[in-house]
């Protein structure tokens, strides 16, 4: 038996957004999705950058015992890379993505994942999510706080707690192996998707005896006609044994979607040499003057004693009073540059900051309202202002406030 992937990928940009940051890659070998994070500058970029490095694993050579630690290098390649790339351009700085790969290696799958685009496993036995959400909510579910119901609707559902960047926050992959087996059908899809259409609508699509592009085709139509405000990405994968003379193979090429579609070309396999990593260093250091993120070898931390108890408690105490300083500026700042589109007095109303509240004091505050009720809006998005919409940008914020209006205007002209 030599299991391959029947495969088919798409990526659509959505109904709001302004840019594609999505990414996908699949191949008969590979099916991966990576969602660039909007709430970061070259979130496109990002995405672009750890697929393109990830297409190089795209080969029938590589042995499962090898798989973990080939993901691992290439990741740690990838990341060199977007770490150099904001170095040169400051306006990346802080750009990251998720990823959730798939990569067959003889007759086994790895499987490697990090943030909130999902994969799923169809077969005889029904649908399975074969990945855990990295966000803010997941770990609320994990600890019994809220359902998984509740978490539909939670106002940090889009807060990611692991992902690929130019920032610090846990970085490594889950890695999971496991058997292959003929006849089982992959879906590998970002949360443009996963966070619109059900699990139960998304089993039935799977189950349909249709070909992997017709699934991909559908289920971003269903994302679409359910109101998906962010970008929609799709991929899937058809576990077929190649070595059956009955079975039907269709000779395809690997294919792209998404911002990565735009530039691509699959990197050369050799690792970065001494004298690209010394590069780095001198170039990161050249641009420490202008602000820019300096990637430098961490210098060895000298360990001091202090004798006086007098002096470690003032210590402490400083050290206290500087945290809470610093995390109050971060806390305003991170509030100052969120958006959300929200109610207030039955009135659509842009607010800065973030929808919730910290014992009883609230994390947001209006700025501006064009008079649009929530009660002239579809019952549809009547629910999904009353969540709030998230919005990264004032423009972003423009065309959802336009959308809204779009929507009323069609209403009320049938």
């Amino acid at each position: 038996m030599h299991l391959s992937f029947d495969f088919a990928a798409r990526s659509d940009i959505g109904l709001v957004r302004k840019s594609n940051q999505d990414s996908c890659y699949a191949s008969s070998n590979i099916l991966m999705v990576a969602d660039g994070m909007g709430g970061h500058a070259g979130g496109d970029v990002a995405s672009s950058i750890v697929v393109t490095y990830l297409s190089r694993l795209d080969t029938d050579d590589i042995l499962v015992d090898d798989a973990a630690n080939e993901i691992q290098q290439t990741l740690k390649d990838a990341l060199t890379a977007i770490s150099m790339r904001s170095a040169r351009d400051s306006h990346l700085s802080g750009m990251g993505t998720t990823l959730s790969m798939l990569l067959r290696a003889g007759e086994k799958i790895v499987l490697a994942h990090i943030g909130d685009t999902r994969i799923y496993r169809y077969n005889k036995s029904g649908l399975e999510r074969l990945t855990t959400d990295h966000t803010f909510v997941q770990g609320l579910i994990d600890e019994g706080e809220i359902s998984e119901s509740d978490a539909q609707n939670h106002p940090q559902r889009h807060f990611i707690m692991r992902a690929l960047g130019d920032f610090d926050i846990v970085n490594t992959p889950d890695f999971q192996i496991f058997e292959a087996h003929p006849n089982e059908r992959f879906l590998l899809c970002s949360d443009g998707l996963s966070g619109v259409v059900t699990d139960e609508t998304i089993e039935k699509k799977l189950a349909q005896k249709i070909s992997p592009t017709k699934v991909v085709t559908d289920l971003i139509q269903l994302s679409l006609k359910g109101s998906s405000m962010d970008n929609v990405t799709v991929v899937v994968g058809d576990t077929i044994d190649v070595s059956d003379k009955n079975q039907k193979i269709r000779e395809a090429k690997p294919q792209v979607a998404g911002a990565v579609a735009s530039d691509f070309e699959i990197p050369t396999k050799a690792k970065l040499t001494p004298a690209a990593k010394a590069a780095l260093v001198i170039e990161s250091a050249t641009n420490k003057q202008s602000g820019l993120p300096v990637y430098v070898a961490e210098e060895d931390v000298v360990k001091k004693r202090i004798s006086k108890l007098k002096i470690a408690v003032m210590g402490i105490i400083i050290g206290i009073i500087i945290v809470v300083g610093i995390f109050s500026v971060w806390a305003y700042s991170e509030l100052n540059a969120r958006y959300f589109i929200g109610v207030e007095n039955s009135v659509v109303t842009v607010f800065k900051g973030i929808h919730t509240s910290v014992l009883g004091f609230k994390l947001y505050w209006p700025i501006e309202s064009n008079g649009l009720q929530l009660s002239e809006l579809p019952q549809a998005f009547q629910q999904r202002v009353n969540d709030g919409i998230v919005a990264d940008t004032p423009e972003e914020v423009q065309r959802i406030l336009d959308n809204l209006e779009a929507q009323i205007n069609g209403s009320q002209s049938r």
